[in-house]
């Protein structure tokens, strides 16, 4: 395979106490033979505006002679779809889009449109975006596995869940376990032990002789007006996380999960509370047997999961398709379909986007922003409300004494309810 010039449009968290465990371009620096450079296109935005943003990130993709831009995509508006179908048509794109189970319907579906190839979150997800012709590689996650290389802790913990525990079914059947005096120790949002940093999650999972996944998911800010979606059941990567502490995962059942791991071989899943009590019974009692499955999921995750290993593999597909894309005679751009769902979705954004940019005393930015909402006029209240929450919550987070105040508050009600 070739080097390859690949630009990386990503970004930073403004508030980065929780780290996500994949990182695109730790995983293609890590693989070498590449020139990475990260683009940290929503910081760019931020100072610039919408059609200044777009000629800088424009700029940088020229000045660095990219082969393959990669748009990891959350759940913001931030370019235009005929932006990056400008794009395609100098380089090879491809769209990172985790989230499947909530933006699919309002966004990464419009978007996909205008790239070459969508990695989602399953072999499911990638089916739906090839109802639409569009071509999709299924992503299970991958992970920098020195991140677990000094684990060794005393199994203190019966059964521990880390996690938002407002999402379906997640407080009825840990409320379930505790009811039956299982040992259950419970971090995440919501929940007493409050949201914790990856490495202690790893801590708590390694500590444990049981670590819980559940699948459903709860409609968020951007899809909680499709309350269909509450019927999802989403496999994703945290059974490869808590296998690679050593520890023993049973996790809810889902369609995909055996892609993952050998279900009753390497993990177990449960399809009910009452299921997921007698399973708990089980595999704590019968601890050589548990023991064995967690070290063969181990080792399967290790192997499989090492984000080296993933993106190796993402790079030699992207490879063929370059090639196909090189000796293609057919580069006339596709239609590009765009429905109320989306626009009003999009619009919300830049409507947003413009009073920030007022309140932030910044009127021209504001002008650039309200010419691009007025493209699209009609906005979605739910996903405006969805924006603005997120505002407030991260502009709280950001005072340091309410913060104290807030963690304060967290240790003392863990004393008063352990």
């Amino acid at each position: 395979m070739r080097s390859y010039n690949i630009a990386v449009l990503t970004s930073t968290p403004r508030l980065v106490e929780y780290r996500m465990p994949d990182n695109v371009v730790r995983a293609l620096n890590r693989i070498g033979g590449h020139k990475i450079i990260e683009i940290d296109y929503k910081d760019i935005y931020r100072l610039h505006g919408p059609s200044k943003a777009e000629e800088m990130v424009s700029e940088i993709l020229h000045k660095n002679k990219v082969d393959i831009v990669i748009l990891c995509l959350g759940d913001s508006y931030e370019f235009s779809i005929e932006y990056f179908s400008e794009l395609q048509a100098q380089f090879f794109c491809v769209l990172v889009s985790q989230e499947d189970e909530h933006y699919f319907d309002k966004s990464s579906r419009y978007y996909s449109q205008a790239f070459d190839v969508v990695t989602t979150c399953g072999q499911l997800s990638a089916q739906r975006y090839e109802l639409y012709g569009v071509d999709a590689l299924p992503y299970y996650g991958g992970f920098d596995t020195w991140d677990w290389r000094n684990l060794s802790c005393e199994k203190i913990y019966d059964v521990c869940f880390v996690g938002a525990i407002n999402k379906i079914n997640r407080n009825e059947y840990l409320s379930h376990l505790i009811e039956n005096n299982i040992n259950v120790k419970i971090f995440g949002s919501g929940s007493p032990g409050g949201v914790i940093s990856r490495d202690a999650m790893h801590e708590v999972y390694c500590s444990s002789k049981i670590g819980l996944n559940f699948t459903g998911v709860t409609v968020s800010g951007l899809d909680k007006d499709i309350n269909i979606n509450n019927r999802t059941r989403q496999i994703k990567a945290r059974p490869v996380e808590i296998a690679m502490t050593g520890t023993f995962a049973l996790c809810e059942d889902s369609t995909e999960i055996e892609k993952l791991f050998k279900v009753g071989d390497e993990i177990d899943v449960f399809q009910s509370k009452e299921e997921l009590l007698s399973k708990v019974e089980y595999y704590l009692e019968n601890e050589e047997e548990r023991e064995e499955m967690a070290f063969k999921a181990y080792k399967r995750a290790v192997c499989d999961y090492d984000e080296v290993h993933v993106w190796k593999n993402f790079m030699a597909e992207f490879h063929k398709r370059i090639e196909i894309k090189s000796k293609s005679s057919n580069l006339a751009k596709n239609i590009i379909y765009k429905d109320p769902i989306f626009k009003r979705a999009f619009s919300a954004f830049h409507l947003y986007q413009m009073l920030g940019f007022l309140l932030n005393g910044r009127p021209r930015n504001a002008l650039a922003e309200f010419v691009v909402y007025m493209k699209y006029p009609f906005f979605d209240g739910g996903v405006l409300l969805h924006y603005t929450k997120r505002h407030v919550v991260s502009f709280l987070g950001s005072i340091k004494w309410l913060r104290s105040l807030v963690q304060k508050t967290k240790i003392l009600l863990r004393k008063i309810c352990p």
